[in-house]
Order: C-alpha cells, then sequence, then structure tokens
C-alpha cells in the first residue's frame, strides 16, 4: 500500500507510470440506505475489473487499484485490491475539508491518475463527491462506468449515464 502526503505526489505519479500498470479509482458511497448496498457494490466493483482485463488484455500483475481512503466504495477497492493481490494506491485529503487542499483536491489527484474509474454511489446521497469525481475524470477523457444502488433489496445496480438519472422503479428482480 502506498499512502502518500502531498509533497510526494509527483514521485508516486513516476512511480505509478513506470510500470505500465492500469489503475482503476474506486470511488463512491461512504454509506447506503440499502442494507445490501455494500455487497452490490463490490460486486459491481468486481465486475468492472473483470470487463477492463478483458477489454484492455490487462494481467493481474500489471492492474492497480486507486482509492480516495473514504469508508465504503472506496474501503472496497482497497478490499479487493488486497483480497486480489493488485497494486494499491491511497489518496486521503489532506484536510477534511471540500477546499482548499481537501476532499476537491484529492478527488481531482484520483482522477488525473487513474486509467478507468468505477463510481457507485446511493440513490439518496446528498453530497456530490463521488459526482465531481466521476466528472472530472470524464473531462480528462477517461472511461468512467456510473452506478446508482437504490432502495429495493433485490438491487444489482443500475448503470447511468452522466446525469446519474434512474428509473423510478427498480427493474431488479
Amino acid at each position: 500500500m502506498t499512502n502518500l502526503p502531498a509533497h510526494n505526489y509527483h514521485k508516486l505519479e513516476d512511480w505509478m507510470t513506470a510500470g505500465h500498470t492500469s489503475w482503476l479509482a474506486v470511488v463512491g458511497a461512504r454509506s447506503f440506505v440499502n442494507p445490501n448496498g455494500l455487497v452490490v457494490a463490490r460486486q459491481l466493483v468486481e465486475d468492472t475489473i473483470e470487463h477492463i482485463q478483458a477489454l484492455e488484455d490487462v494481467a493481474d500483475r500489471n492492474f492497480g487499484i486507486v482509492s480516495g481512503g473514504a469508508d465504503g466504495v472506496d474501503s472496497i477497492g482497497e478490499e479487493v485490491a488486497d483480497d486480489c493481490w493488485y497494486r494499491k494506491v491511497i489518496f486521503p485529503p489532506r484536510n477534511r475539508v471540500w477546499e482548499p487542499d481537501g476532499f476537491k483536491a484529492r478527488n481531482e489527484l484520483v482522477g488525473q491518475l487513474c486509467s478507468f474509474m468505477v463510481a457507485v454511489r446511493c440513490f439518496r446521497t446528498k453530497t456530490w463527491g463521488t459526482g465531481h469525481a466521476a466528472e472530472y475524470t470524464e473531462s480528462l477523457g477517461k472511461p468512467v462506468a456510473r452506478y446508482v444502488v437504490c432502495a429495493n433489496l433485490n438491487c444489482t445496480g443500475h448503470s447511468t449515464d452522466s446525469s446519474w438519472r434512474i428509473n423510478d422503479g427498480c427493474s431488479s428482480t
């Protein structure tokens, strides 16, 4: 695991790009209304990894997870990295505020250093951290898989467009 202060980020960027590793940023909600939300989020993360590896022909040794270090979905990314022996880099915010040098800067750093992003949010999320990370990453021309987990206990996650809108009813059975 790598967890460096901001003044070392340039050194970390050199390390991350030296091995031609594909980095998946895993970002999202800290909690879900749906009690199965974290289980669903983990499955979405694992499915996204499988999809990327198939499309990009990426071997496990050339794959890594980038996390913002938050509870919930970010931590799921870290757990998957540990379980699968992937490389892992965690970027906690320097300050626990949006700005200056807080969550916004951390989100943008994660977006800059990843190759792909998976973002999973709760349908009742009141903050826009996950949305900001996804939008910023997309603005850099990188692919982002967006998912929303609704309250239906059988929900397996809804793929969404950049608006994060889902249908009113859950089609999961």
